[in-house]
């Protein structure tokens, strides 16, 4: 809980149903502020059950992140608002 992470990438295995197409992946270290850290619109590597991909982040943070968030910004491939998802991974330096 006292730790920070800089990203440098993070993988999603989309779930049985409800694969996510529009995303923003943000961090803060307050809760108040958010930063993107990556931002997707319709990704089709999500599009069927347990689709796995790794997704790089293009622009390094300049600093170290203690909270992250990933937020809808569209809804998913079957028209629903449901986030389903196997996996989530990050890849990156722990601080």
């Amino acid at each position: 809980k006292n730790h920070s992470v800089s990203i440098t990438a993070y993988t999603i295995r989309s779930g049985g149903s409800s694969h996510p197409k529009s995303w923003i992946f943000e961090g803060s270290n307050d809760k108040i502020t958010w930063t993107n850290i990556d931002e997707v619109h319709d990704c089709t590597y999500l599009n069927s059950p347990r689709a796995t991909h790794t997704f790089t982040i293009k622009k390094p943070q300049n600093h170290p992140i203690r909270y992250l968030r990933l937020r809808l910004t569209d809804a998913d491939w079957y028209g629903t608002n449901y986030l389903s998802m196997n996996l989530f991974e990050l890849f990156g330096t722990l601080i």
